[in-house]
């Protein structure tokens, strides 16, 4: 009987400690991905890319994605944009939904990829200072600042560079104490994909490269 008692107690301290657990994660999901509500609204209401450069991506994406090589003319080769990485991956997107999406697919997903920084962000702040305040403080203030929601839904590459340089972080603190080539090969890969997001990822490259070595 005495055992019954000990599994029906372990059992429950199990159960309450999963439930806060849930309940915390999915706290820290709401705020980090609860902004692309507020991005899908303004969308609504003001519907259109907001500037030259958003334009000029969508040039290459679609020269892209209708063969005709990474190039803002037709068939004329040029390095006129500041990320490939994004112009690679809106013409993938629409030749899966369709060019004449482009707009909203660009700011859907430019939403997306800043609610998963955020979100990363969010976790390295649970990781490092446990404070519940503190991270319900950093949700509300990231997606409330003009800078964060405007540059989502620019149709630039803004939030795909959030989201690597976070993950990148998110990974060096996990793997710390950690031996073995795969720790720093996932690391460096997602240095890699930084820098063709944006060329400043060339520092995240030279400086996660040092952490790694020393």
């Amino acid at each position: 009987m005495g055992d019954f008692f000990l599994k029906f107690k372990i059992y429950f301290i199990l159960v309450k400690m999963f439930r806060q657990k849930l309940i915390k994660e999915v706290l820290i999901f709401t705020l980090g991905f609860g902004g692309i509500l507020l991005c899908l609204k303004i969308i609504q209401t003001a519907p259109g890319l907001p500037s030259d450069d958003a334009y000029i991506f969508k040039r290459y994406a679609l020269n892209l994605a209708q063969g005709y090589g990474f190039s803002f003319n037709p068939g004329e080769p040029s390095l006129g944009c500041s990320s490939v990485l994004w112009a690679w991956f809106m013409a993938g997107v629409v030749k899966l939904f369709g060019e004449e999406n482009y707009n909203f697919l660009a700011q859907f997903f430019g939403s997306l990829f800043t609610a998963l920084g955020i979100w990363f962000m969010l976790q390295l702040i649970k990781r490092e200072t446990r404070s519940w305040g503190l991270i319900i403080l950093a949700g509300f203030f990231a997606w409330f600042s003009p800078h964060i929601y405007m540059n989502a839904l620019s149709g630039m590459e803004s939030g795909l560079f959030l989201f690597l340089v976070f993950a990148n972080f998110f990974w060096l603190k996990k793997s710390e104490g950690r031996k073995g080539w795969l720790w720093g090969g996932i690391s460096g890969l997602i240095s890699a994909l930084t820098y063709i997001a944006r060329p400043e990822g060339l520092y995240f490259i030279l400086g996660f490269g040092l952490i790694y070595l020393y």
